[in-house]
């Protein structure tokens, strides 16, 4: 699997912190990652804005927050948990994205 997602600094929401690999397990452990009300909350707090409000008007905000270091994290999990053999990440500096792959 090859990917590419937006780094946190690279984008216009520099304001949020990165999200925790807890969160995410928790998710996958529910089975889904269905948008909720929480999603919003990092993007909304950080604007004095309401997550509730955003949600219902389907505001498109990004609902999870990468840098190379939580990233990792997450690909080790996949790794250890879902059976992949390893990753790859790359990452150039001031660059708005995070490349990865995943080996099976």
């Amino acid at each position: 699997m090859l990917t590419i997602i937006p780094y946190i600094f690279g984008c216009r929401d520099y304001v949020n912190r990165p999200t925790p690999l807890a969160h995410w397990i928790s998710e996958f452990e529910r089975g889904g990652f269905e948008e909720t009300v929480a999603h919003h909350r990092p993007y909304a707090e950080a604007r004095s804005l309401d997550p509730a409000a955003l949600m219902a008007r389907h505001y498109s905000s990004h609902l999870s927050f990468f840098n190379t270091e939580n990233l990792g994290k997450a690909l080790e999990f996949v790794c250890n948990r879902l059976g992949y053999r390893g990753y790859n990440m790359y990452y150039r500096r001031n660059s708005k994205k995070i490349h990865f792959a995943l080996y099976r």
